[in-house]
């Protein structure tokens, strides 16, 4: 019987202690002053790290990206690892073979 890949990965996450892509009020200001319009706020975003870790503890994938894009991809992941044995996981996700 094949083995399970949730007996061989896990998922980790982690998230910057500080937010990405924050505009300064000078910059919000010099834009308004420029454009005569109020300049909106931005969306302040954390970045946000995903990986995949193998039974050694060997980050085998990982990914960067806002906390949006990562929640989607760790639902896919951690569905994947319920279902599919440890061989099909790592070639879908093109993990080295184990060492």
């Amino acid at each position: 019987m094949p083995t399970p890949a949730a007996e061989v990965y896990r998922v980790e996450r982690s998230i910057a202690s500080g937010p990405k892509g924050r505009k300064s009020p000078v910059t919000r200001a010099i834009g308004t002053a420029l454009t005569g319009m109020p300049m909106p706020r931005s969306k302040i975003t954390w970045e946000t790290t995903l990986r995949i870790v193998d039974q050694g503890g060997e980050v085998v994938y990982e990914t960067v990206a806002d906390g949006g894009t990562i929640d989607a991809l760790e639902l896919q992941i951690l569905q994947d690892l319920m279902r599919l044995d440890a061989e099909t996981f790592r070639h879908s996700y093109g993990l080295p073979e184990p060492s």
